[in-house]
């Protein structure tokens, strides 16, 4: 199996990132249900606020990075003619 070229390599940090800050929304949502004073609710809802627009970059630019590579791009829509595969799971294979 050949080495993984710099557009994968580039592809699985982002997949990797978009990971955690899907974590990280999964424990300050956690954090919400058991908070009970506003201020920690403003808190969290203004982490919760940023986390959502990384998370809507990270998607954004793992779009862009497979459109911008030939190869990737091509694997991209292959994959997608395939019965139950999306545009997450397109992804996460070509990572």
């Amino acid at each position: 199996m050949p080495p993984p070229s710099p557009a994968q390599r580039a592809l699985a940090e982002l997949m990797a990132r978009l990971a955690q800050l899907k974590d990280q929304r999964h424990a300050e949502r956690c954090r919400a249900k058991q908070a009970e004073s506003p201020p920690v609710h403003a808190s969290i809802a203004a982490c919760l606020a940023l986390v959502e627009a990384q998370i809507a970059a990270m998607t954004q630019a793992l779009g862009a990075a497979i459109a911008a590579d030939a190869d990737l791009a091509r694997k991209a829509a292959l994959l997608r003619t395939c019965k139950g595969v999306g545009p997450r799971a397109c992804q996460a294979i070509l990572a």
